[in-house]
């Protein structure tokens, strides 16, 4: 059963990042909100049917000359994107941004970031993606959206245009006769914002239950928001110690995963694998693949056999440690494989 520690720890973590939430104001008071919202959407068909879209959602607020002050060099560099809400994305596609950086599928709060200007003299804008549970832990508002730290960053090409918008417009714009392609644009008064990327849909990821000491929870959210995943080829037979041992089997070769949308497709494959165990398992453990994830002090590895159908689970952290097996299934084994070969290691026979 999960204690309360367990449950709250990721959390601490998350709060470790943001600002300290300031007492009440005695004076607070509720008022009405009646801003207007603006939304858009690109969906990708294959046919008639809907395979994926991303959509964004954002406050409207009207073009003003004052919020040019927002691009001086004095200005605090985060701002909010929009009026009164956090501007959203929702998104089950995989977005490769061609500045960079590839955002996988997810619920995102959007802000405006301003990092100084290029080797050519001009602003340097980036769109920021956030977690929003790393916000809500927070209880910040969107009004304070320049507080928050961290996020992802997207790098925008900004130009000015004659014709000013004369309220925010955030724009998916497809691009003519290429499948996947579009852009994101941000226009307001004379300012406009873009950033190329390319639509990647994804395959349905199985939704896994809480199946208690196998792939809790708690687990599962270190695993998705991994800020690294570390990779082992481990030897089947052999044993080890120290540091050429992970979980006491020999350890032939390591590698960092790169990219958050190439961590999460490997903890996508290895749920795939965990979903589709049939109950049958193998009297034998002899492990080629190990995984470890890291969430700030927080630790989960995998030392998975796909000929043996099992994953021991590793939970440990400076509050709790843990071990357990839960069942996999060796069909979801040759893609595994394949990025721990993409990644430069060698598996044992």
């Amino acid at each position: 059963m999960l204690t309360h520690r367990r449950l709250l720890a990721p959390f601490a973590v998350a709060m470790s990042l943001l600002p300290a939430v300031p007492a009440q104001d005695a004076r607070a008071r509720a008022v009405p909100d009646n801003s207007q919202i603006g939304s858009a959407r690109l969906a990708m068909r294959d046919g008639a049917r809907v395979i994926g879209s991303c959509a964004v959602r954002y406050g409207q607020p009207a073009w003003n000359a004052a919020f040019d002050k927002f691009v001086e060099p004095d200005h605090p560099p985060r701002w909010r994107l929009g009026k009164d809400h956090w501007t959203t994305l929702d998104s089950d596609l995989t977005l490769d941004f061609a500045m960079g950086p590839t955002v996988p599928p997810g619920y995102y709060y959007l802000l405006l970031e301003k990092r100084g200007v290029d080797r050519s003299g001009n602003d340097r804008f980036g769109l920021v993606l956030l977690d929003p549970a790393r916000v809500r832990a927070s209880r910040l508002d969107a009004a304070r959206a320049g507080e928050v730290r961290g996020g992802a960053f997207v790098p925008l090409r900004h130009a000015h245009v004659e014709a000013p918008a004369k309220t925010l417009q955030i724009a998916l714009v497809p691009a003519a006769g290429a499948r996947g392609n579009a852009s994101l644009e941000i226009r307001f008064g004379s300012h406009v914002l873009r950033a190329a990327f390319q639509a990647v849909p994804a395959e349905p990821i199985p939704v896994l239950p809480d199946i208690g000491v196998g792939v809790s929870r708690d687990t599962q959210w270190i695993l998705e928001r991994a800020e690294r995943l570390e990779l082992l080829a481990l030897h089947p037979e052999d044993r080890a110690s120290g540091k050429d041992a992970f979980h006491g089997h020999k350890v032939l070769g390591r590698a960092t995963l790169a990219g958050a949308g190439a961590s999460r497709s490997l903890v996508d494959l290895v749920y795939r694998g965990i979903a589709a165990y049939d109950g049958v398992g193998a009297d034998c453990f002899e492990p080629r693949h190990g995984i470890r994830a890291r969430l700030g002090h927080l630790v989960v590895d995998l030392v998975i056999c796909y000929r043996c159908k099992a994953i021991l689970v590793f939970r440990s952290d400076t509050e709790d440690s843990s071990k357990s097996f839960v069942g996999t299934q060796e069909s979801v084994k040759a893609k595994v494989g394949a990025v721990f070969t993409a990644a430069g290691l060698k598996i044992a026979k």
